[in-house]
């Protein structure tokens, strides 16, 4: 089966990361993980994603501030940027499109809305 598009998950824990690569693999997409977010914007020019999924909360180097690196970036600037949070509130909108993402999912996630999420950035109607 060939992939429907390529996803960077940019994540500090590897269990978050097996989940979501198995999640996403299972649903048809390739998934190249990072868990040093020092090495995100690297990663996202070596090979441009389709989308990235990027956890906020690491302790080197918070989502806020990749996703602003990344969208530094012109070549990375129109690749969609779905930020990944366990914090206990949800994030508001224009903090969200302030740093340049599209969208945000919390943790716990349910893995149906996360595979729908990334498929409506992904493949819109």
């Amino acid at each position: 089966m060939a992939s429907i598009g390529n996803i960077l998950v940019i994540d500090d824990t590897p269990a978050n990361l097996k989940l979501m690569i198995a999640t996403l693999s299972a649903a048809g997409y390739e998934v190249r993980p990072v868990r040093d977010p020092s090495r995100a914007v690297t990663a996202a020019l070596l090979e441009k994603p389709d989308l990235i999924l990027l956890d906020v909360a690491m302790p080197e180097m918070d989502g806020y501030a990749v996703c602003r690196q990344l969208k530094a970036q012109p070549e990375l600037k129109a690749i969609p940027i779905i930020l990944v949070s366990a914090q206990g509130e949800p994030l508001d909108n224009a903090r969200i499109k302030s740093v340049g993402a599209d969208a945000f999912i919390g943790k716990p996630f349910n893995l149906d809305d996360l595979i729908t999420k990334v498929h409506d950035i992904l493949i819109p109607e």
